[in-house]
């Protein structure tokens, strides 16, 4: 039987208006999630915004106090008065040989300042309490390896490093110990200011740390965002610092501690990460995360 060509128009007609009905409906849907995710991230940006503005004048106080790390360069200068022993000091000033091992520790460290996760970095800290010199410093002094093979900041496996280590050994363990607690007290002041503000810091981490889970379980990424993404990972890291075991271990009283070496070297590179996370938290103007 022939097909009517009026039927036949009829159907084509009808086809192309399913087509367009078709293509209306995914532009329509897709125009509907473009706009979802706009006020998602709308409001994940407010909470963001309003986290930092409440928090800002209570890091600022610690900034104050820790000088963005700087404060280490004040105390090094307690290093003048004291002698080593070693005879690695090559003729510098004692504070040289310190500076130069914590700024070599800390360079590894920066970009935990804005990394989404810190663990890596806060296991080198770490790392730092476990140095055994006769096991892993002595041998490099000597041109050999280390029977240990330890994992520990790039620079105490080179023998410049281990000069430096054994040059902050060569000290007295009076002066150690003297050394040891100016630094230990500059922490604890900054961490008094977390102690009085405690509830609405953890409070302000407690936010954040839903705006982060809820970044990681839907498609609503702060990550399409890499200013505010940036800005984020600082808060969080430096909200979430005041529970670390390294401040947390730098801050508690340590009469019977044994200071040697690496625990002052432990303790200054965790000053000196608090105050870049503290010195990171207070700079820039959030208004350019807007644009």
């Amino acid at each position: 039987m022939p097909i009517n060509i009026i039927e036949l128009g009829s159907l084509a007609v009808a086809f192309i208006a399913l087509i367009f009905s078709f293509i209306s409906f995914r532009r329509s849907e897709q125009l509907n999630t473009q706009v979802a995710l706009q006020t998602h991230l709308a409001e994940q940006k407010n909470a963001i915004k309003k986290i930092w503005h409440e928090s800002k004048p209570v890091i600022v106080q610690m900034n104050q106090i820790l000088s963005g790390g700087y404060s280490l360069t004040e105390i090094g200068k307690t290093l003048n008065s004291i002698e080593s022993k070693s005879e690695y000091t090559e003729g510098r000033p004692l504070r040289h040989h310190f500076y130069d091992l914590h700024s070599a520790c800390f360079d590894q460290l920066e970009d935990a300042i804005t990394a989404p996760e810190q663990h890596r970095e806060v296991q080198l800290i770490a790392s730092l309490l476990n140095i055994v010199y006769e096991g892993d410093i002595q041998p490099l002094l000597s041109g050999k390896t280390p029977k240990n093979n330890f994992k520990t900041f790039d620079i105490l496996h080179t023998k410049s490093g281990a000069k430096k280590y054994a040059v902050l050994s060569g000290i007295s363990r009076k002066d150690r110990e003297l050394l040891y607690k100016q630094i230990v007290n500059k922490a604890t002041e900054a961490f008094c200011v977390y102690t009085i503000h405690k509830s609405k810091i953890d409070s302000w981490l407690s936010e954040l740390e839903i705006v982060k889970m809820d970044n990681e379980l839907d498609n609503f990424s702060i990550n399409q965002n890499t200013k505010l993404q940036r800005r984020f990972n600082i808060m969080f890291n430096m909200l979430s610092f005041f529970q670390s075991r390294e401040l947390e271990y730098l801050v508690k009283p340590y009469d019977t501690r044994d200071v040697d070496a690496g625990c002052i070297l432990h303790g200054a590179v965790t000053l000196y990460l608090f105050g870049k996370l503290a010195e990171a938290y207070v700079q820039g103007d959030y208004q350019k995360i807007e644009q």
